[in-house]
């Protein structure tokens, strides 16, 4: 399970009655593929009951299921040709040409370019 925790929370202040306190993050993906992951909020504070005692009071969220997709392939193909036998440019009758086709997937780890087949 993956977890993280923004800063210090107790600049949040006090939350008096109406009053909004908004924490945002960014968070970059970096595996899962496959799977789905709960975005679980946990807030505390201390409330002032009326008796004036100091009361523990915290809630906890969790909502906004991200599930995690497969990415994209990104194929890409690359075919060069080189003359062993001649090297002044030109290619001759009885040359031997060596072929290379290089074959990748640009995409992010999580995607599978599979079964690839030369035609």
């Amino acid at each position: 399970m993956n977890s993280i925790s923004i800063g210090d929370m107790s600049t949040l202040g006090v939350a008096s009655g109406g009053k909004i306190s908004t924490v945002t993050f960014e968070i970059k993906i970096t595996s899962g593929y496959g799977q789905t992951f709960n975005n679980t909020a946990r807030v505390k504070g201390i409330a002032i009951d009326e008796n004036d005692q100091n009361v523990l009071v915290s809630k906890e969220v969790t909502e906004a299921a991200v599930a995690i997709s497969e990415s994209p392939v990104v194929p890409s193909v690359i075919k060069s040709v080189q003359n062993l036998t001649s090297h002044d440019g030109k290619n001759y009758v009885g040359d031997t040409l060596k072929y290379s086709i290089v074959v990748s997937n640009k995409a992010l780890n999580s995607s599978i370019w599979q079964d690839i087949t030369l035609l």
